[in-house]
């Protein structure tokens, strides 16, 4: 499960703003403010919905609060 560090810091790596992050997860901005403050206790789904739009965007999530993009490795098939 994704923790408050984790979304700010997969935020962070992407540039993304809360506003981004709220277009592309379809979650309202509101609630990953609350998310990131830890305000809330945010249900099950909304966690896997942003773990899931931040793995497609390339992060990956590492033990503890640990966060980094993906090594992006190309291939050249001839």
């Amino acid at each position: 499960m994704l923790d408050d560090k984790q979304v700010r810091g997969a935020r962070a790596i992407l540039n993304w703003t809360q506003e981004i992050l709220a277009e592309i997860s379809g979650i309202a901005r509101a609630t990953i403010k609350n998310i990131e403050n830890g305000t809330t206790v945010p249900r099950h789904d909304t966690m896997q919905t942003l773990r899931k739009t931040f793995e497609e965007a390339g992060i990956e999530f590492l033990p503890g609060s640990g966060v980094r993009l993906r090594d992006r490795m190309v291939a050249v098939f001839e």
